[in-house]
């Protein structure tokens, strides 16, 4: 509307109509949203600390991205089909970029557990969209959550001091 053209028009001009730009639109924010995760975490080289860091990050960056928060808000039929599909291709990514951490894990290289990266993985999209009773802004809080949830390690901190 604020350049004067119709939806209709935009729509015409793509050869898939609003599905392309919609489906597009999705697939470049999530390459964005992943690059940023990745260089947030950048410099780390220990899984439990990568877990946390980019799930800090990640819950941030989410918070933060003001059309994907507009968008669920007006429109959320429009885009949640397509943020399904981005998901899936997320998850494989994720459990791709935390192959080689869990490689460099001695407690869980021992596991030998070929579906680890997968389960972290969706462990890291689950409280990425819905954190529970958990304060992702906490890092106590989120170590205690990568420790206990993420990797099954006994609780450092008891629950009652969280």
């Amino acid at each position: 509307h604020e350049c004067g053209v119709s939806r209709a028009t935009i729509y015409r001009h793509f050869s898939g109509g609003r599905d392309q730009i919609i489906a597009e639109m999705v697939k470049s924010e999530v390459d964005d949203f992943l690059d940023a995760v990745a260089a947030a975490v950048g410099d780390i080289d220990q899984l439990d600390e990568l877990l946390v860091m980019g799930l800090m990050a990640a819950r941030r960056l989410v918070a933060n991205h003001r059309l994907l928060q507009r968008t669920l808000t007006i429109e959320p039929e429009i885009v949640l089909p397509y943020l399904t599909v981005a998901t899936e291709q997320m998850r494989q990514l994720i459990g791709a970029f935390l192959g080689p951490y869990l490689d460099r894990d001695e407690t869980l290289a021992a596991t030998d557990d070929p579906d680890l990266g997968d389960y972290l993985a969706r462990m890291f999209l689950s409280y990425l969209s819905a954190a529970g009773s958990w304060d992702l802004q906490d890092i106590a809080q989120v170590r205690e959550l990568v420790a206990t949830q993420f990797l099954g390690r006994a609780a450092t901190v008891p629950m009652e001091q969280l």
